[in-house]
């Protein structure tokens, strides 16, 4: 019988020994114990560094400090170092965080070679997955296999004998180093299993995909031809009119310390997975001879609905959308309450249009508990929703139908599949809001964002 335990930060060793029975302590299986920690390099791990922002963060980082490695699959390997190459005992994935257990069986299998007892250690290799939720799957680019495992055989159990939990004496660390590879990914796959742990689930087609996610570090990156920029999200290079595939995420070194960057591009996936991977076609980054997107430039509509989609998913990752206190903060950005960009007398809605934070905002207001009210020049509604994020929110997504026609999933407009495209598809080509909650999120949404003056054809 192979079986792991998770134990919380402080478990004690009493703890643990009454998990078992009498009769598993004297069977013939093996239980080794220990823990798996890695570097936390991320910065911003309190939202933008005021005590409110910290409210409601699901499982916060912490920069300069240890953490465990949560949901990662081990490896068990048996230590010999008399004979060519140690035994491959089997895998297993964490199913949590803090010091776990695990056990398998020993006597009378291929790998026991004889031995009265194993020496076992544990081994990883990027490959980690949240139950019921789904895998993220890290690697390092180009190789796509480098550094191919993590493994401690130095930190090996010897002799563990039947009857005993075989606790590792020391902590197997990913990496010590704040700049290497293993450091970087090991805070990427962290990262990630927050984005995977809200928006993943049981197989459907509003959760959030299996991803895989390669890390990029600055040797990788070849340059950019004439007429081409940089990917934000990788080392790739793309015009400025640009179709997009997702899966794999290419995520560069430097946005590995961005706890909120990798969970940005998951919404990405999942939004090209909802439109059966295709994503919303073609984007147009060059609205007034802009070069890329921001935060709070005026982009297409297109642009604006998928980044800011992105971006509430991105806060809504670290963020309890349930806690009314909940405020979201990135880059310096607040996304509670849902003040607007351009608020000065004489602006207008229309000059907030497109802008992608107040996309995301509309997103997280509609997800929230808490109650707001809209800001000028936005006409005065409030905000009553909380609706449930996959069931509702995400799956809103599925009411498009395939095809380039106006309101389907790869309009061929720079202002199409938008916002209202959005509201309306949900709203009459799908069930998944009563008439009343169309209703709540057209003013949420879009009134209360000045998102209303998007394309409606």
């Amino acid at each position: 019988m192979n079986r792991i335990f998770n134990f919380s930060r402080f478990s004690g060793i009493v703890f643990i020994c009454l998990i078992f029975s009498f009769s598993e302590l004297l069977a013939a299986d093996r239980t080794v114990c220990g823990a798996i920690m890695f570097r936390d390099i991320r910065q911003n791990c309190d939202g933008c560094g005021n005590p409110e922002d910290i409210v409601g963060l699901i499982n916060p980082c912490g920069q300069a400090t240890y953490q465990y490695a949560g949901y990662v699959q081990v490896e068990v390997w048996d230590y010999d170092p008399g004979s060519n190459e140690d035994e491959f005992i089997g895998a297993w994935r964490v199913n949590g965080y803090g010091p776990f257990c695990i056990t398998f069986p020993w006597e009378g299998e291929d790998y026991q070679l004889g031995e009265a007892n194993p020496d076992p250690y544990f081994s990883i290799t990027w490959d980690y997955g949240v139950p019921g939720k789904g895998w993220i799957y890290v690697r390092d680019f180009p190789n796509e296999d480098r550094p191919a495992s993590v493994s401690w055989p130095g930190n090996h159990y010897l002799d563990c004998p039947s009857g005993s939990i075989c606790w590792l004496s020391n902590v197997n660390y990913i990496s010590t180093s704040a700049t290497s590879d293993e450091t970087q990914m090991a805070n990427i796959a962290d990262s990630a299993l927050h984005a995977t742990n809200v928006f993943g689930g049981a197989a459907s087609p509003f959760r959030m995909p299996d991803a895989t996610i390669l890390y990029c570090d600055e040797g990788d990156c070849e340059p950019c031809e004439e007429g081409e920029e940089r990917l934000r999200d990788g080392c790739g290079c793309r015009t400025l009119l640009s179709g997009w595939g997702y899966n794999p995420i290419w995520l560069p070194y430097h946005d590995a310390d961005d706890p909120y960057a990798v969970c940005h591009e998951q919404g990405h996936l999942l939004s090209s997975h909802l439109f059966e991977g295709n994503g919303p076609g073609v984007y147009d980054y060059r609205k007034n001879g802009q070069n890329g997107h921001g935060f709070e430039t005026s982009e297409y509509d297109k642009v604006a609905t998928f980044e800011g989609w992105a971006n509430y998913v991105a806060i809504r990752s670290w963020w309890d959308s349930e806690n009314i206190n909940s405020s979201p903060c990135w880059a310096g950005r607040h996304f509670e309450p849902n003040s607007l960009v351009h608020s000065d007398t004489g602006d207008s809605c229309e000059d907030n249009r497109g802008i992608e934070i107040l996309v995301a905002k509309g997103f997280w207001d509609m997800d929230d508990a808490s109650i707001d009210c809209s800001f000028p020049p936005a006409l005065s509604r409030c905000d009553n929703l909380n609706l449930d994020t996959r069931t509702q929110i995400v799956a809103a997504w599925n009411a498009f139908s395939d095809g380039t026609s106006n309101r389907q999933e790869q309009e061929a407009d720079v202002n199409g599949t938008n916002l209202f495209d959005y509201w309306y598809n949900a709203s009459f080509q799908s069930t998944v809001w009563s008439t009343a909650e169309s209703t709540a999120v057209q003013t949420v949404l879009m009134t209360m964002t000045c998102q209303n003056t998007m394309d409606v054809n």
